[in-house]
């Protein structure tokens, strides 16, 4: 099973998933017990954009392996795309009881809360995410969709310009931004991180809706039409 795992692992790297899947298929059927190799297929899955078969190898993972940190994480991240919120917090909460120190499954978790709308508990996990890593950006910008939330808008302000600052070509920091900007009614300043966001992001549908919104507010029909 392990040629096959190693085969499968570099045409991951390669990024040729469904030759991946292949191999993977094989050393699975070699050792079905073989964790790393339900791991690497749920990861070539993933990129497939098929996110039940992901979610059936990461739960053999956990199954094989409970305190598997990166499955647990990789699950819920899987889970959210299916807004299958409730099991997401629960795969966050294990995740985050094997280790309390990483940053990014605070910043995934108050993700969730704020799909759900625990918007206080989304400002606590995005303010322990930003605590351990000061310099991620779209933490600050997740604890500024809090901060808007619950009227906080100076925080919020500031938390989106941070997010801007430290993440200046991610364009969703932009578009939320932009979003802040336009509930403010500041058509303006939410017209240009529009712009900014579509000039990064051209053909993502979100970016680009929100530019019409933009356009509208700011009474450019000609350009919302376009």
């Amino acid at each position: 099973g392990h040629s096959n795992l190693a085969m499968g692992e570099r045409l991951l790297r390669r990024k040729d998933y469904g030759k991946a899947v292949e191999y993977l298929d094989r050393a699975i059927r070699e050792n079905p017990r073989l964790s790393t190799a339900y791991l690497a297929r749920s990861d070539a899955y993933a990129h497939l954009g098929d996110y039940d078969k992901q979610i059936d190898d990461l739960t053999k993972v956990i199954e094989l392996e409970p305190n598997n940190f990166c499955a647990l994480g990789n699950r819920g991240h899987a889970r959210h795309y299916q807004q299958r919120f409730e099991q997401v917090l629960d795969d966050y909460d294990k995740a985050i009881s094997l280790d309390s120190q990483n940053a990014v499954i605070y910043e995934l978790r108050a993700e969730v809360h704020i799909a759900l709308k625990h918007h206080v508990d989304a400002l606590t996990d995005a303010n322990k995410s930003i605590e351990l890593d000061r310099g991620n950006g779209w933490s600050h910008c997740v604890r500024g969709q809090a901060h808007q939330a619950l009227k906080n808008h100076d925080r919020a302000l500031a938390d989106f310009d941070e997010a801007v600052r430290l993440s200046p070509q991610d364009e969703r920091v932009y578009y939320y931004r932009s979003y802040f900007h336009d509930w403010m009614e500041r058509y303006e300043e939410a017209l240009r991180d529009a712009d900014r966001a579509v000039e990064l992001a051209p053909d993502t549908v979100d970016c680009v809706v929100n530019r019409v919104w933009a356009n509208l507010g700011a009474l450019r029909f000609d350009r919302a039409l376009e």
